[in-house]
């Protein structure tokens, strides 16, 4: 699972996830080469808006502030900075 909601309806990022099947980035986004097998997305303003889809179906909108990273990398590895806001789609 990728994100876990907590008593009294807070939702929580984890730092982590191996489902990822597909990524989209708003144009508020920059884009680095990073180590071998991963790209980082960094926010490069608040509210950059991604949107994830799992493996398993599940699509998420992901909001973020500025400075905060994704990093995508292959067999469905991402690594998340905690987004400010997430919304199951």
């Amino acid at each position: 699972m990728l994100f876990k909601k907590l008593q009294g309806g807070s939702t929580i990022g984890q730092s982590w996830s191996n489902t990822v099947k597909d990524g989209d980035f708003d144009r508020n986004w920059s884009i680095a080469s990073g180590p071998a097998g991963f790209i980082i997305y960094t926010a490069a303003k608040n509210g950059s808006v991604a949107f994830i889809e799992l493996i398993n179906g599940q699509k998420y909108k992901l909001q973020f502030k500025k400075g905060k990273r994704i990093w995508l990398g292959t067999g469905g590895v991402a690594i998340f900075d905690t987004p400010g806001k997430v919304s199951a789609l």
